[in-house]
């Protein structure tokens, strides 16, 4: 069971079958269609791709659906619909998630469950009139345990304990920290390994650590940051789940590693926009990637997000025995970076 404070758990091994919207960022359909694939076992089929979620059938326990590290929330999708007919039709939908569906699982801590109507047009109101009359749900608009809405297009129904903050908890963040689910993208797209080392030179809060090691059974993990803050806030979420690793302060451009023992590195760079600037980029990113190569094992693969996109590119052409494997483009708060995969080529430039 998955509890949130002062709302609601959910069972997760309540076996449903549902129509669901799951949400991720663009840039992430593909990888969040293989991760279902993935922890489905067979027991999803992709109704609908949109740009920056699917909807989709999901027969079997949530526990599965619940492991997933690339979608942000999950609601019930509802038809859209006749105008006229907008309340029949939900009040058909939700029936039919009561009976078997994702609703089915949600177990209020107590009374009943707590729901919001976003803005959703001029019916807002008669629904949630309807909602506390034909269930008797509170209408808890900063308190819920779900939330009908309108985005990207899809009428929805978002169930709060499955928000990926509900399901991985909350982590401690700063300035520009990396996002959970461009952290688990990036993960997928590292091709983590049991035992693996995973470095994070520039680790700001450990989010990037502390999604590789909810992905994947490795070694110790390692984070440097140049800011003790940001030293102690990743300390701080690594212990908080009982994550194995250490976290120091250093420079990513001269850190006290031996050469070839890092086998994976992932790292959210400045981009030269609210953190650091493109001049500093300049000296930056060259030192750094020299570094990557001496610590990076033969069969290394680094994955390495910036905004700051044509230096990047420039620096690696100039960096020897590394080379650019595969490029994605995704979009976090307005900010369009690249994931950079690399790789370390003997006598390649």
């Amino acid at each position: 069971m998955v509890r949130q404070a002062h709302m609601t758990t959910i069972d997760l091994d309540r076996a449903i079958d549902d129509l669901l919207v799951l949400d991720t960022v663009p840039g992430g359909v593909d990888h969040l269609t293989q991760e279902l694939r993935e922890l489905a076992e067979g027991r999803v089929w992709v109704e609908q791709r949109g740009r920056d979620n699917l909807v989709v059938r999901y027969s079997g326990p949530l526990r599965g659906l619940a492991r997933g590290r690339v979608y942000s929330s999950c609601s019930v999708a509802v038809p859209a619909g006749r105008a006229e007919d907008r309340l029949a039709t939900l009040l058909d939908r939700l029936d039919e998630s009561l009976r078997g569906g994702a609703l089915s699982a949600l177990v209020p801590n107590e009374g009943p469950l707590r729901f919001r109507v976003g803005a959703i047009g001029d019916d807002r109101w008669p629904i949630r009139d309807a909602l506390v009359a034909h269930y008797g749900w509170a209408n808890e608009p900063g308190n819920w345990d779900i939330n009908l809405d309108v985005r990207a297009e899809l009428f929805r129904v978002e169930i709060g304990p499955l928000f990926l903050t509900s399901r991985f908890g909350e982590l401690a963040r700063l300035p520009a920290s990396t996002t959970p689910v461009i952290a688990g993208i990036m993960c997928r797209l590292a091709k983590l390994r049991p035992d693996d080392v995973v470095l994070d030179p520039m680790c700001g809060a450990g989010t990037l650590l502390v999604v590789a090691a909810g992905s994947a059974n490795l070694a110790p993990v390692l984070g440097f940051d140049i800011s003790q803050r940001a030293v102690r806030d990743a300390a701080a979420n690594l212990a908080r789940r009982g994550i194995a690793g250490t976290v120091v302060r250093g420079d990513a451009g001269q850190l006290p590693l031996q050469a070839g023992t890092v086998d994976r590195v992932l790292t959210n760079l400045p981009f030269g926009k609210r953190v650091g600037s493109h001049d500093d980029n300049t000296e930056l990113y060259p030192r750094m990637l020299r570094e990557l190569t001496r610590v990076l094992t033969r069969q290394g693969r680094a994955v390495l997000l910036t905004e700051d996109k044509t230096l990047f590119r420039q620096a690696v052409q100039r960096t020897q025995n590394l080379h650019i494997v595969r490029e994605l483009v995704l979009e976090s708060g307005g900010a369009h970076p690249t994931a950079f995969v690399l790789a370390r080529t003997r006598g390649r430039r």
